[in-house]
């Protein structure tokens, strides 16, 4: 009682940071400081935060191992496309295009096209 006597004779005089005390009834009143525990918030927190781990270990594995896959990917087109050129170069060579043109003769140039004589 004499605490609240004291405060209440002071209250007019007393300031902090520069701001006015509230009236001592608001003091008195009784305050709920903290909202209960919230469990189905703490669990959904908690999945999320799983989550968000596993997708990144997924990115740090991939981004260990895509390279190599992608290198792998682009020397096997890499290669496929160099049988099929290859291949295209063989047919051309027995049927002798490559030969005539490799001579210079039986083409017209840059065309591919024979016996247009150059005009």
């Amino acid at each position: 009682m004499y605490a609240l006597n004291s405060f209440h004779l002071a209250l007019p005089i007393i300031t902090i940071n520069a701001l006015e005390l509230l009236p001592l009834e608001f003091y008195l009143q009784p305050v709920e400081e903290y909202k209960p525990y919230d469990h189905r918030l703490h669990d959904a927190v908690t999945a999320l935060y799983q989550k968000t781990k596993k997708r990144t270990l997924q990115l740090t594995a991939m981004r260990r191992e895509k390279p190599a896959i992608l290198r792998q990917a682009f020397k096997e087109e890499l290669a496929a496309e160099e049988r099929k050129g290859e291949s295209l170069r063989r047919g051309w060579e027995e049927l002798g295009v490559v030969q005539r043109a490799a001579e210079g003769g039986g083409t017209d140039e840059g065309t591919g096209v024979e016996g247009t004589g150059g005009a």
